[in-house]
Protein backbone atom coordinates (compact mmCIF):
# COMPACT_ATOMS: atom_id res chain seq x y z
CA UNK A 1 0.00 0.00 0.00
CA UNK A 2 3.07 2.09 0.90
CA UNK A 3 4.24 2.31 -2.85
CA UNK A 4 0.70 2.75 -4.20
CA UNK A 5 0.34 6.19 -2.14
CA UNK A 6 4.04 6.98 -3.10
CA UNK A 7 3.05 6.35 -7.21
CA UNK A 8 -0.27 8.91 -6.33
CA UNK A 9 1.63 11.51 -4.74
CA UNK A 10 4.15 11.41 -7.71
CA UNK A 11 1.21 12.00 -10.19
CA UNK A 12 0.04 14.83 -8.34
CA UNK A 13 3.51 16.02 -8.01
CA UNK A 14 3.24 15.67 -11.80
CA UNK A 15 0.06 17.29 -12.99
CA UNK A 16 1.36 20.70 -10.44
CA UNK A 17 4.06 20.88 -12.57
CA UNK A 18 2.26 20.46 -16.15
CA UNK A 19 0.09 23.09 -14.42
CA UNK A 20 2.38 25.32 -12.84
CA UNK A 21 5.71 25.04 -14.51
CA UNK A 22 7.81 24.68 -11.52
CA UNK A 23 6.64 23.63 -7.67
CA UNK A 24 8.52 24.48 -4.31
CA UNK A 25 9.66 21.54 -1.86
CA UNK A 26 8.34 23.04 1.24
CA UNK A 27 5.27 23.56 0.15
CA UNK A 28 5.12 20.06 -1.50
CA UNK A 29 5.79 18.87 1.97
CA UNK A 30 2.99 20.45 3.38
CA UNK A 31 0.73 20.11 1.14
CA UNK A 32 1.42 15.83 1.21
CA UNK A 33 1.84 15.69 5.31
CA UNK A 34 5.45 14.51 4.55
CA UNK A 35 9.11 14.99 5.32
CA UNK A 36 11.06 17.63 3.08
CA UNK A 37 13.49 14.25 2.50
CA UNK A 38 10.58 12.17 1.09
CA UNK A 39 9.58 15.30 -1.77
CA UNK A 40 13.00 15.65 -3.00
CA UNK A 41 13.32 11.83 -2.84
CA UNK A 42 9.97 12.20 -5.73
CA UNK A 43 12.16 14.96 -7.27
CA UNK A 44 14.82 12.56 -7.90
CA UNK A 45 12.53 9.78 -9.41
CA UNK A 46 10.71 12.39 -11.52
CA UNK A 47 14.29 13.76 -12.62
CA UNK A 48 14.79 10.55 -13.45
CA UNK A 49 12.22 9.20 -15.48
CA UNK A 50 12.42 13.09 -17.76
CA UNK A 51 9.31 14.81 -16.11
CA UNK A 52 10.81 17.17 -13.45
CA UNK A 53 13.83 19.18 -13.18
CA UNK A 54 15.19 20.08 -9.73
CA UNK A 55 16.25 23.18 -8.99
CA UNK A 56 17.77 25.37 -5.63
CA UNK A 57 14.44 24.77 -3.28
CA UNK A 58 12.58 22.92 -5.46
CA UNK A 59 11.83 21.66 -9.38
CA UNK A 60 10.64 22.87 -12.87
CA UNK A 61 9.02 20.54 -15.51
CA UNK A 62 11.94 19.02 -17.49
CA UNK A 63 10.58 19.73 -20.73
CA UNK A 64 7.23 22.45 -20.99
CA UNK A 65 6.96 21.93 -24.79
CA UNK A 66 7.00 18.11 -24.27
CA UNK A 67 4.56 18.35 -20.90
CA UNK A 68 1.74 20.42 -22.74
CA UNK A 69 1.77 18.67 -25.73
CA UNK A 70 1.52 15.33 -24.37
CA UNK A 71 -0.31 16.32 -21.91
CA UNK A 72 -1.08 14.40 -18.23
CA UNK A 73 -1.85 10.73 -19.60
CA UNK A 74 2.09 10.49 -21.03
CA UNK A 75 3.02 11.15 -17.69
CA UNK A 76 0.48 9.69 -15.20
CA UNK A 77 1.29 6.45 -13.29
CA UNK A 78 4.95 6.46 -14.51
CA UNK A 79 5.67 4.30 -11.43
CA UNK A 80 3.54 1.65 -12.21
CA UNK A 81 4.02 1.97 -16.19
CA UNK A 82 8.16 1.17 -15.30
CA UNK A 83 7.62 -1.37 -13.23
CA UNK A 84 5.82 -3.21 -16.70
CA UNK A 85 8.23 -1.63 -18.79
CA UNK A 86 10.92 -3.34 -16.36
CA UNK A 87 8.92 -6.61 -16.52
CA UNK A 88 8.11 -6.65 -20.56
CA UNK A 89 11.87 -6.72 -21.39
CA UNK A 90 12.41 -10.03 -19.62
CA UNK A 91 10.91 -10.85 -23.00
CA UNK A 92 13.45 -10.02 -25.23
CA UNK A 93 16.26 -12.45 -26.58
CA UNK A 94 19.63 -10.73 -27.14
CA UNK A 95 19.88 -9.56 -30.91
CA UNK A 96 16.95 -9.85 -31.40
CA UNK A 97 13.99 -7.33 -33.54
CA UNK A 98 11.65 -5.74 -30.98
CA UNK A 99 9.04 -3.66 -31.98
CA UNK A 100 7.95 -0.52 -29.56
CA UNK A 101 4.49 0.97 -30.11
CA UNK A 102 3.71 4.50 -29.27
CA UNK A 103 2.53 5.56 -26.37
CA UNK A 104 3.45 6.25 -22.85
CA UNK A 105 4.32 2.95 -21.74
CA UNK A 106 6.04 2.54 -24.26
CA UNK A 107 8.60 5.40 -23.35
CA UNK A 108 9.07 3.51 -20.61
CA UNK A 109 10.13 0.24 -22.27
CA UNK A 110 12.51 2.34 -24.89
CA UNK A 111 14.58 3.61 -21.49
CA UNK A 112 14.61 0.26 -20.73
CA UNK A 113 16.52 -0.59 -23.58
CA UNK A 114 19.18 2.87 -23.56
CA UNK A 115 21.67 0.25 -21.82
CA UNK A 116 21.35 -2.45 -24.15
CA UNK A 117 23.60 -2.51 -27.54
CA UNK A 118 22.71 -5.52 -29.91
CA UNK A 119 18.86 -5.14 -30.56
CA UNK A 120 17.32 -4.07 -33.62
CA UNK A 121 14.47 -1.85 -32.75
CA UNK A 122 11.57 -0.63 -34.80
CA UNK A 123 9.04 2.11 -33.81
CA UNK A 124 6.61 4.26 -35.30
CA UNK A 125 7.08 6.53 -32.44
CA UNK A 126 9.55 9.60 -32.81
CA UNK A 127 9.84 10.01 -29.08
CA UNK A 128 10.89 6.61 -28.33
CA UNK A 129 13.64 6.62 -32.06
CA UNK A 130 14.93 9.71 -29.76
CA UNK A 131 14.58 7.95 -26.29
CA UNK A 132 17.09 5.62 -28.40
CA UNK A 133 18.86 7.66 -30.35
CA UNK A 134 22.08 7.33 -28.76
CA UNK A 135 21.78 3.85 -27.59
CA UNK A 136 23.76 1.01 -29.17
CA UNK A 137 20.89 -0.21 -30.51
CA UNK A 138 20.10 -0.29 -34.58
CA UNK A 139 17.00 1.81 -34.18
CA UNK A 140 14.63 2.04 -37.24
CA UNK A 141 11.55 4.27 -37.66
CA UNK A 142 8.95 3.74 -39.90
CA UNK A 143 7.74 5.74 -42.47
CA UNK A 144 4.23 7.45 -42.60
CA UNK A 145 1.98 10.58 -41.99
CA UNK A 146 2.94 12.22 -38.81
CA UNK A 147 0.57 12.45 -35.73
CA UNK A 148 1.60 15.38 -34.08
CA UNK A 149 -0.60 15.03 -31.17
CA UNK A 150 1.99 12.23 -30.21
CA UNK A 151 4.35 12.19 -32.38
CA UNK A 152 3.27 9.06 -34.12
CA UNK A 153 3.71 7.97 -37.77
CA UNK A 154 0.81 6.57 -39.70
CA UNK A 155 -0.90 5.33 -42.94
CA UNK A 156 -0.32 3.52 -45.67
CA UNK A 157 3.55 3.86 -45.32
CA UNK A 158 3.82 2.88 -42.20
CA UNK A 159 1.64 -0.32 -42.77
CA UNK A 160 3.48 -1.80 -46.07
CA UNK A 161 6.75 -0.89 -43.22
CA UNK A 162 5.47 -3.20 -40.96
CA UNK A 163 4.39 -5.96 -43.38
CA UNK A 164 8.28 -6.02 -44.16
CA UNK A 165 9.41 -7.50 -40.91
CA UNK A 166 9.26 -9.93 -38.27
CA UNK A 167 9.44 -9.00 -34.84
CA UNK A 168 10.40 -11.56 -32.60
CA UNK A 169 8.34 -9.28 -29.65
CA UNK A 170 6.37 -6.43 -30.16
CA UNK A 171 5.18 -4.16 -27.42
CA UNK A 172 2.04 -2.83 -27.94
CA UNK A 173 -0.17 -0.18 -25.71
CA UNK A 174 -4.25 0.19 -25.58
CA UNK A 175 -6.32 3.03 -24.66
CA UNK A 176 -9.37 1.61 -21.63
CA UNK A 177 -10.86 -1.35 -22.59
CA UNK A 178 -13.68 -2.36 -20.02
CA UNK A 179 -16.17 -1.98 -22.51
CA UNK A 180 -14.42 -4.27 -24.96
CA UNK A 181 -13.04 -7.28 -25.72
CA UNK A 182 -9.98 -6.76 -26.45
CA UNK A 183 -6.98 -4.08 -26.58
CA UNK A 184 -8.06 -0.75 -27.79
CA UNK A 185 -6.57 2.69 -29.39
CA UNK A 186 -8.06 6.12 -30.11
CA UNK A 187 -8.25 6.23 -34.07
CA UNK A 188 -8.76 4.03 -37.10
CA UNK A 189 -5.20 4.55 -38.47
CA UNK A 190 -3.49 3.59 -35.07
CA UNK A 191 -6.00 0.52 -34.92
CA UNK A 192 -4.83 -0.26 -38.40
CA UNK A 193 -1.09 0.25 -37.54
CA UNK A 194 -1.19 -2.04 -34.41
CA UNK A 195 -3.30 -4.98 -36.11
CA UNK A 196 -0.94 -4.85 -38.33
CA UNK A 197 2.23 -5.64 -36.33
CA UNK A 198 0.30 -7.88 -34.45
CA UNK A 199 0.07 -10.22 -37.22
CA UNK A 200 3.51 -10.54 -38.31
CA UNK A 201 5.33 -10.69 -34.64
CA UNK A 202 6.19 -13.39 -33.28
CA UNK A 203 4.85 -12.65 -29.87
CA UNK A 204 2.77 -9.44 -29.30
CA UNK A 205 2.62 -8.32 -26.01
CA UNK A 206 0.45 -5.83 -24.50
CA UNK A 207 1.27 -3.27 -21.57
CA UNK A 208 -1.57 -1.78 -19.72
CA UNK A 209 -1.90 -0.36 -16.06
CA UNK A 210 -4.48 -0.81 -13.67
CA UNK A 211 -6.65 1.91 -14.38
CA UNK A 212 -6.99 1.21 -18.43
CA UNK A 213 -9.82 -1.51 -16.88
CA UNK A 214 -11.83 1.09 -15.56
CA UNK A 215 -11.45 3.13 -18.64
CA UNK A 216 -13.94 3.39 -21.48
CA UNK A 217 -11.67 5.80 -23.90
CA UNK A 218 -10.90 3.13 -26.62
CA UNK A 219 -12.65 3.59 -29.80
CA UNK A 220 -11.84 0.83 -31.48
CA UNK A 221 -10.41 -2.32 -30.55
CA UNK A 222 -7.55 -3.43 -32.82
CA UNK A 223 -6.86 -7.27 -31.55
CA UNK A 224 -9.27 -9.94 -29.72
CA UNK A 225 -7.41 -10.65 -26.67
CA UNK A 226 -6.98 -14.49 -27.84
CA UNK A 227 -5.10 -12.67 -30.48
CA UNK A 228 -2.81 -10.96 -28.01
CA UNK A 229 0.12 -13.42 -26.13
CA UNK A 230 0.99 -11.62 -23.16
CA UNK A 231 -1.11 -8.63 -21.79
CA UNK A 232 1.23 -7.22 -18.65
CA UNK A 233 -0.58 -5.22 -15.89
CA UNK A 234 -0.04 -4.10 -12.51
CA UNK A 235 -2.22 -5.25 -9.39
CA UNK A 236 -4.52 -2.59 -9.05
CA UNK A 237 -6.43 -4.45 -11.28
CA UNK A 238 -9.60 -6.30 -10.34
CA UNK A 239 -8.37 -9.91 -10.18
CA UNK A 240 -12.06 -11.29 -11.03
CA UNK A 241 -11.60 -9.53 -14.73
CA UNK A 242 -7.94 -10.78 -14.69
CA UNK A 243 -9.37 -14.46 -14.08
CA UNK A 244 -11.46 -14.00 -16.82
CA UNK A 245 -8.91 -12.68 -19.21
CA UNK A 246 -6.85 -15.86 -18.51
CA UNK A 247 -9.28 -17.81 -20.43
CA UNK A 248 -8.02 -15.72 -23.67
CA UNK A 249 -4.84 -14.71 -22.90
CA UNK A 250 -2.00 -15.09 -20.53
CA UNK A 251 -1.66 -12.30 -17.91
CA UNK A 252 1.13 -11.40 -16.10
CA UNK A 253 0.58 -8.77 -12.95
CA UNK A 254 3.05 -6.97 -11.85
CA UNK A 255 2.99 -6.21 -7.69
CA UNK A 256 3.08 -2.37 -7.48
CA UNK A 257 3.79 -2.82 -2.85
CA UNK A 258 7.60 -4.60 -3.78
CA UNK A 259 10.26 -2.21 -4.68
Amino acid sequence: MASFITAERRNQIVQILMEDGSLRINDMAKQFQVSTETIRKDLKYLEKMGVAKKSYGGAQAANEGFISQFNFRMVQNIEAKNKLAAKAIEYIQPGSMVFIDVGSTAMCVAKQLISHMDLTVVTNSLVVANILSNSKNNVYVTGGRLNGTNMSLLGLWTMDAMKTINPSVSFLGSSGFSAFGGPTTGSFDESEARKSITQVSAKSIVLADSSKFFNQTGLVSYASWSDVDVLITDSGAPMAKVRDLRREVEVVVVDLDNG
